[in-house]
């Protein structure tokens, strides 16, 4: 697909308003759309994402351990009881919290 500069659209991965999603990108002057469905998959995204940040969560002490509930919304991205999650720690405040697939 070509774009009004005359150069190429490819696809990549690109972070939009917090959302790492795929969209189509010319090579030469970066202009960015979408396909029908990367914007589908980036607005259901978009909505979990503003759902999420709705609730303010608190960590909870189960047993020994401490622990949070996660929303319901997210099984419809693969979450679910009994999955299994990667943690990493970004720095003192943040953590990345990743679904093996």
């Amino acid at each position: 697909m070509k774009c009004g500069c005359g150069g190429k659209f490819e696809e990549k991965t690109q972070e939009i308003q917090g959302i790492k999603c795929s969209v189509m990108a010319c090579g030469s002057c970066q202009e960015i759309i979408f396909t029908l469905e990367q914007s589908k998959a980036y607005h259901k995204l978009r909505q979990i994402q503003d759902e999420l940040s709705k609730e303010t969560k608190k960590i909870s002490k189960i047993g020994n351990s401490m622990g949070i509930t996660l929303p319901t919304k997210l099984k419809e991205l693969g979450f679910d009881i009994g999955k299994s999650l990667d943690m990493r720690i970004l720095d003192s405040r943040h953590i990345i919290i990743e679904l093996f697939t």
